[in-house]
């Protein structure tokens, strides 16, 4: 009763803060790895006034420290299937059942293990409450921290997450908050992440993300707008998936994508239909194939294979953008690089000859992806913000390479040159003030509104931090010292945040700060989707009285003890293609309950579980214009761009250097080495 008390009570929003206090600390003194945690200490700390060891009381020592042995071994085993009952996804039942207890007793007979309501109302809780306790003192100590949510339905139980990352891309479940009475309004949304930005220290955060849905973007610009050192940047991964939604409604791919979707269904839910598809998958020679299908070619299928082509070679480019920047490790300039790279591939793709795409359809593509562009990387687009060209003008790689071209970033607002006239040995003026202004601005925002010393130092120095950041941002620009250390061309998130690092010193006291925090940001919030995917694997349709509560707890246990090491260089395609190409790689919580539904209504308001009033329906809605915005200050053949989304790994190649101040003298055909000598 007292182990469901505290359950109950930890999410109980009737109790008052310091009471919730008290439970908290109760049930993470109960967790299981505090109890192997103290056993530990108390083993390795003798007492003071532990007695000498007298004659004759050998056995009673020896059955003390068998006793102590056995309640350590309890409390490890404790632990052990705490986690595997969690990490594995095991049903509480089978806890209780007769081959279970049996197979410990014939492993461990000294150990018993514990029961169903030992496990979901005391062990699995407590851990959790331990882990969530750890994480929260461990962030408070932490800058640049990252907060995303995002919200989901599970058999008719709303809930939302919280996650936070920090500056090492480590990623931390907070809470799985049960919402399935509460009205999901902006301003819900930015109180739930604001409470734990109140708790761990709002100044610590350098972003919050969310996808781009009218309640949940809302509430970042509300968090954005109430704390000033706060950025508020839309999720990469929901936009690219968007824009791939206007593709494959164009009018052209209708049939194509109904056939498809049909055909995935019909595999889905016949079992003879995948053995078909599976003995196919199997077959080594053309004849087996055609004696499986006993099909051949008609008009109508060459043309639905026609079409299908040109989907799938627009569609991969988004497909392959997407995967790398699902990662922990993407920062704003991937995106930056990512969104350029997969929008110059789709150009390049439909309006190649050979393809032989429909000018009409290739008018649509491109306008589909200028409009998706303007959106992100425009001033005044819906989700603009500039720290995706800031963040990439900050990595040196790109800096020193053939990236960007000296353009206007928006042509339709063309830079004064009389107020920003070029700089000497900065190559793209253009790029550098509007970059500069952005930066100064973060800077400034630091300074008077934060709590990091290396900023607030400079309050009362308006004049000598404007000049000294002005000074910095120029030497970088110029490559000068301590900006001209050798990086590599690979590197990762990590390793971009230790090379500026390395520069903080006398000539480097601003710059490095402010580019250690842009390039900290958590791009998406992928770590959300995943758990939404981690609920809907631990609750199929016999398991459906989960509660909330108690997917969460699981859910916090399963992520801490499955965290991975971060990525020790940069995502392109080509590393992480084999994960596609094996079978055996397939995740299992990957969310496929869609292939059991049908088409769901877009006029239906509670199509995806939510009815919330604020939500924007956002698609491309306009004429075909011609594709010229994303070109302007990126060079579409450079190396950082064509490399990205390749299958596998091109070499760079090296300059070829040239001489380029020609003879100026007199003209003469006199070869002599010194006066004198012989003429070659």
């Amino acid at each position: 009763m007292k182990e469901r008390a505290l359950k109950h009570a930890i999410q109980c929003p009737l109790i008052s803060p310091d009471l919730k206090v008290e439970v908290q600390r109760i049930m993470v003194d109960r967790a299981p790895s505090s109890v192997v945690e103290k056993l530990q200490t108390e083993r390795n700390t003798p007492a003071a006034n532990e007695p000498a060891l007298k004659t004759g009381t050998l056995d009673r020592e020896v059955r003390l420290g068998r006793k102590e042995r056995l309640i350590k071994r309890k409390a490890v085993l404790d632990l052990g299937v705490t986690k595997l009952f969690c990490v594995g996804n095991f049903a509480g039942l089978v806890a209780n059942l007769p081959v279970w207890r049996e197979l410990w007793m014939d492993a461990t007979p000294d150990y018993t293990p514990p029961t169903r309501n030992m496990l979901l109302d005391d062990l699995i809780p407590s851990e959790a409450a331990k882990i969530i306790s750890n994480n929260t003192a461990l962030l408070k100590k932490e800058r640049n921290l990252t907060i995303s949510f995002d919200g989901g339905t599970r058999h008719r139980k709303s809930h939302w997450t919280v996650h936070i990352s920090e500056q090492n891309r480590s990623v931390h479940l907070m809470e799985v908050n049960n919402a399935t009475n509460k009205r999901h309004t902006k301003e819900w949304v930015r109180d739930l992440a604001l409470r734990w930005m109140r708790e761990i220290g709002e100044t610590q955060f350098c972003a919050v993300v969310s996808d781009s849905t009218g309640n949940t973007l809302g509430a970042c610009l509300l968090l954005a707008n109430a704390i000033p050192t706060l950025l508020a940047l839309a999720d990469i991964c929901h936009h690219c998936n968007n824009t791939s939604k206007d593709i494959v409604k164009i009018a052209y791919f209708a049939k194509a994508v109904k056939v498809v979707r049909a055909t995935l269904q019909k595999f889905h839910q016949s079992n003879h239909a995948s053995f078909l598809l599976d003995r196919a998958n199997k077959a080594q020679l053309q004849k087996e194939y055609a004696s499986i299908f006993q099909s051949s070619p008609t008009r109508a299928s060459q043309d639905f294979e026609f079409v299908l082509k040109h989907l799938i070679d627009i569609g991969m480019p988004l497909a392959r953008a997407l995967a790398c920047l699902e990662a922990n490790d993407a920062n704003p300039a991937d995106v930056f690089l990512y969104w350029h790279a997969l929008i110059f591939e789709i150009e390049r793709t439909v309006t190649n000859k050979k393809s032989e795409y429909p000018k009409e359809v290739q008018d649509e593509i491109l306008s589909i992806l200028d409009y998706r562009h303007n959106q992100l990387f425009i001033q005044g687009g819906r989700l603009y913000n500039a720290v995706y060209l800031a963040t990439a003008y900050l990595n040196p790689v790109y800096l020193r390479s053939q990236l960007f071209r000296n353009n206007d970033p928006d042509p339709t607002q063309p830079l004064d040159e009389k107020v920003y006239p070029p700089l000497q040995g900065i190559r793209h003026h253009k790029i550098f003030w509007p970059v500069a202004h952005f930066l100064f601005e973060v800077a400034c925002n630091e300074v008077k509104h934060g709590s990091n010393k290396f900023f607030t130092k400079w309050v009362e120095y308006g004049k000598e931090f404007s000049e000294r950041f002005r000074d910095e941002l120029q030497a970088y620009a110029q490559s000068s010292f301590p900006f001209n250390a050798p990086i590599d061309n690979d590197v990762s998130t990590e390793g971009l945040i230790r090379w500026w690092q390395s520069t903080i010193g006398e000539e480097a006291q601003i710059l490095p700060y402010v580019a250690i925090k842009l390039v900290s940001i958590r791009v998406n919030s992928m770590a959300d989707e995943r758990t939404g995917s981690t609920l809907t694997w631990m609750t199929p349709a016999l398991r459906n009285r989960m509660s909330v509560e108690a997917m969460g707890a699981r859910t916090v246990v399963k992520q801490h003890y499955s965290q991975s090491k971060p990525c020790s260089k940069r995502v392109k395609f080509c590393d992480i293609k084999k994960d596609f190409e094996d079978p055996d790689t397939r995740i299992d919580e990957e969310d496929d309950s869609w292939l059991d539904e049908q088409e769901a209504d877009p006029a239906d308001p509670d199509a995806d579980g939510e009815n919330d009033s604020d939500t924007i329906i956002d698609e491309y809605v306009g004429v075909a214009r011609s594709f010229i915005t994303a070109a302007n200050i990126v060079n579409l053949d450079a190396f950082e761009i064509v490399s990205l989304l390749k299958d596998s790994a091109i070499q760079k190649a090296s300059p070829v250097k040239t001489a380029e101040v020609g003879p100026k003298g007199s003209r003469s055909s006199e070869f002599v080495l010194w006066p004198g000598t012989k003429q070659v």
